[in-house]
């Protein structure tokens, strides 16, 4: 997790006390209330423990409550030796379970100082038969690292602790403390001689640990401990742990200037393809450099370091951005941002693009911070999206309420509540990919730095697609959609060339933006919704895009929806799996994350042209319906949270929607996490492949006394993954002359462009830098030649008589040579000569009687007089007239 590390300054927060002076400030007041705003400054900046404290003394938690420990319950002795002994630093813990303290068992379980385990703690293995059956685990194993820097200038270390019913406490390898055990060796089998409960005074205890500070290293850390229950009958256990340290704040105030380069609000956005960039974001109070310095988690390889850009924005805050680029492709990564003041956190790149690796993220929908209490529910929301461990997260849009507000940006990643660094816990550790909604603007207020499609000098924010796994994920804008005609249009262009290559490849299709056109509650007369419904519904059925992803309804609901906004029919196998209908994609609104708003179902009236079905029966699952509630009651009396993790296979996906109700009144969870929806989609067996298909374009007709020039143009369509091109034509040598043949690709994309003419045929082998892929048809190449004087016919064909490509299934397969289908392979050109058309009484040449003929039709548009239109032009006039001239002997 993210952690602020090294260099960062502390200040005394000692209380000064209030003054009862006269109302008029003298000078010393003055002095002593700024010296007050200060200390406030600083103690809000900083996290301060609650432990042993001392004049002159800066308090800092090391470990706070709700941070995850790794912990071992599976009744196994742990007590070895050397490295293989849960007490030693250097011990693999890497299979042990993880989980947020507090620990143990029931989850009813609570203390007073760190409350139930039921509101964010962990529930522990009771044993074989579950606890008071003779058969509970007497001891279990917790670990937990953490980071301090300057231990010279620790001067105290305290932990507050809640214990059923004994425990020994181990500090990078040394015992520092036991309770409730008694003396001697201590092993597995080793009982607590007392039943303690949490809630009892001798269970919450306050220890000084100062004496222990010798073990303390710079650095990384870790606190062991064995939790040993009274005996294997036991109906309880309980464990949590805080721990802080004292810094002598005087040592520390050289170093005052520095808090306000502290990193702050740091996230990590997919960049184009994530399995190879991602964009970083972080804030600062004053200017610093911009940098990130990443090392594999593993240790190999050398650290790269990037740098970037900053400027000022909302708050007077500095706000940095980095693109990184260049990583490896499914590699955790360990990061540090900032220079003087850091934050370190860690994230994992997706699969290679083309993978087909199984994957797992969580989709959330409407974090819509607006205050504290929002702030609260988030924060707790954002842990849990943590200790899920997904491989990313997207954010469905409304990131904050309003997103020019900076305080409603600061509250999203850090709160006041159970879970105050929730937000900055997820945000700094794990890859999001975020669309705009309606209460974000265009840059999310340069917080979160997502990628941009830019198209024709049209600038569509907030515009991308990558592939994660067997997925193609494509994020459109339909905020800017709905404004701007060009911007919708070009979003179309975008959406259908990202579904074809996806497609062609074999990718499940996602695509996701905010503002819900299938609803479950009541936007769902919204006129722009509606004017957005009759858009892209009938372009997602078309495209047969598998899944849409929306959120702003504040209610979790799913479908599948055809083209005229109907349910679709939907077959229903023997294991509850539901096979996936054909041209109407799984629409899903992802419930409500954070904003402590729900909404209700809305009767409402299905106006003409909008493709929508009456009474929201379009719906499988809808949580605004008392129908799809065990409580019977709509989703705005619910007031439910939610997460929805998604895990997709290449034949597979399944949605598992979890739920918890949060009370902002005693800031906790009230309910454990429970599982209110889940379903699996089967994908479709794909039809059989499309045939690769070539064909041959030109001109129907040609003016050739000119010396005009005539081009053909052969297209490919439905390719496959295709970089390379073999295209050959016969022609008439004795009417055309060859002038040249070329690639249509881009310059930058074409490496090969290899002619060969001889005789009647020319042929050109044309190679890519990158694949293409699409159903769509592509121009390909395109010959040239020029008619030969004197005109000896009156029409010539071009036939197209090679046209071979290759496919691959995969990035990672190799190449299959491909024959296209010829729909097209001749095309004849009408060679239309001046001369011939002066010639209009046809008798072999052209004289005054020709002329005579043409000047009694001048200035006709007629089609029956086209025959005295020489040069085409669409009217008879003194051009034909001067061309005729020019042919009379």
């Amino acid at each position: 997790m993210g952690t602020l590390v090294s260099k960062q300054a502390f200040q005394p927060t000692s209380q000064l006390a209030p003054h009862s002076a006269p109302q008029q400030k003298s000078k010393f007041q003055a002095t002593l209330l700024t010296l007050i705003s200060i200390i406030m400054v600083f103690t809000m900046i900083i996290p301060v423990g609650s432990g042993r404290a001392f004049a002159g003394e800066q308090t800092v938690t090391l470990i706070a409550n709700h941070e995850i420990w790794k912990y071992a319950d599976t009744n196994t002795d742990l007590f070895g030796n050397g490295n293989t002994d849960f007490r030693s630093a250097s011990y693999d813990d890497t299979a042990w379970k993880t989980g947020a303290s507090p620990l143990g068992y029931p989850v009813a379980e609570t203390s007073n100082y760190f409350g139930p385990i039921s509101s964010g703690g962990t529930l522990m293995d009771q044993g074989a038969q579950g606890a008071s059956s003779s058969s509970a685990s007497v001891t279990y194993y917790l670990r937990k690292d953490f980071t301090v820097d300057n231990i010279a200038d620790i001067v105290s270390l305290t932990a507050k602790i809640a214990i059923d019913d004994g425990y020994v406490l181990y500090l990078n390898g040394n015992e520092i403390s036991r309770v409730n055990i008694p003396a001697g060796q201590v092993g597995h089998t080793t009982e607590a001689p007392d039943d303690w409960e949490a809630t009892e005074e001798r269970a919450n205890i306050t220890i000084d640990l100062s004496a222990y500070r010798q073990y303390l290293v710079e650095g990384a850390n870790t606190l062991a401990a064995s939790v040993h229950n009274r005996d294997a009958s036991s109906s309880d256990i309980y464990w949590s742990l805080t721990l802080t340290a004292g810094y002598n704040a005087s040592a520390l105030s050289a170093l005052s200037a520095d808090v306000d380069k502290t990193p702050k609000q740091v996230n990590v956005h997919v960049g184009n393809d994530p399995s190879r960039s991602v964009n970083v974001t972080y804030t600062t109070i004053k200017s610093d450099t911009t940098k990130i310095v990443l090392t594999k988690a593993n240790g190999s390889g050398t650290a790269l370091t990037f740098t970037g850009e900053s400027s000022i924005g909302s708050g007077n805050k500095y706000i940095h951005k980095i693109p990184v680029t260049g990583l490896e492709a499914n590699t955790d990564y360990n990061y540090i941002v900032g220079n003087e003041v850091t934050f370190d956190g860690s994230f994992k790149t997706a699969p290679a693009a083309g993978s087909q690796d199984s994957i797992r993220f969580v989709y959330l929908a409407d974090t819509q911070v607006s205050n504290a209490a929002n702030a609260k529910a988030l924060g707790a929301t954002l842990e849990e999206v943590a200790n899920m461990d997904p491989d990313f997260v997207y954010l469905a849009g409304d990131v904050t309420d309003t997103s020019t507000n900076e305080t409603q940006w600061e509250q999203l990643f850090y709160n006041d509540g159970s879970y105050p660094n929730g937000g900055q816990n997820m945000f700094g550790n794990y890859l999001i990919a975020a669309a705009q909604g309606n209460h974000d603007n265009n840059t999310f207020n340069r917080h979160i730095n997502a990628p941009t499609l830019t198209s024709n000098a049209i600038e569509n924010r907030i515009v991308y697609s990558y592939d994660y796994g067997p997925v193609t994920f494509i994020i459109l804008n339909l905020e800017a959609a709905g404004s701007d005609a060009t911007a919708r249009s070009e979003q179309e262009q975008f959406l259908r060339a990202a579904v074809a290559d996806a497609q062609a490849r074999g990718q499940w299709t996602a695509v996701g933006f905010h503002k819900s056109l299938i609803t479950g509650a009541s936007h769902v007369t919204d006129s722009d919704i509606v004017e957005a419904r009759k858009f892209w519904i009938p372009k997602f059925a078309e495209l047969d895009v598998d899944m849409v992803l929306q959120g702003h309804d504040h209610v979790y609901s799913r479908g599948f929806v055809d083209a005229t906004g109907y349910a679709a029919s939907k077959t229903v196998n023997a294991d509850g799996t539901i096979n996936e209908p054909s041209n109407a994609p799984l629409y899903m609104i992802g419930g409500h994350a954070g904003g402590l708003k729900w909404y209700a179902l809305k009767n409402y009236t299905v106006a003409p042209g909008d493709p929508l079905a009456p009474g929201y029966s379009y719906l499988d699952i809808d949580s605004a319906n008392p129908a799809d509630n065990a409580d019977g009651v709509s989703s705005d009396v619910k007031q439910e949270q939610v997460i929805v993790e998604l895990e997709v296979s290449p034949t597979t996906v399944t949605v598992n929607s979890w739920m918890f109700k949060y009370n902002t009144n005693s800031d906790t969870i009230t309910t454990q996490k429970y599982l209110y929806d889940t379903m699996t989609m089967v994908r479709k067996v794909p039809a059989a492949a499309t045939p690769v298909t070539a064909s041959i374009a030109g001109p129907d007709l040609a003016v050739a006394e000119q010396n005009e020039l005539i081009t053909y143009t052969v297209s490919y369509s439905n390719l496959v993954n295709a970089n390379t091109f073999d295209t050959a034509l016969t022609y008439d040598a004795q009417v055309l002359e060859f002038v040249e043949a070329k690639s249509l690709f881009s310059a930058n994309n074409l490496l090969v462009n290899a002619v060969q003419a001889a005789n009647n045929q020319v042929r050109i082998i044309t190679g890519l830098a990158s694949v293409i892929g699409q159903a769509a048809t592509q121009d390909v190449v395109q010959f040239t030649f020029r008619a030969k004087q004197p005109v000896k016919v009156d029409d010539t064909t071009v036939s197209l008589i090679k046209a071979n490509t290759v496919t691959r299934a995969d990035a990672a397969s190799s190449f299959t040579d491909v024959i296209a289908n010829k729909t097209v392979a001749d095309k004849t050109t009408v060679l239309y000569t001046y001369r011939k058309a002066a010639d209009i009484n046809k008798d072999g040449s052209v004289t005054l009687a020709d002329l005579a003929l043409a000047l009694e039709h001048y200035q006709s548009t007629a089609a029956g007089d086209r025959i005295y239109d020489i040069n085409l032009s669409g009217v008879v006039d003194a051009l034909d007239f001067v061309i005729i001239c020019s042919f009379i002997e």
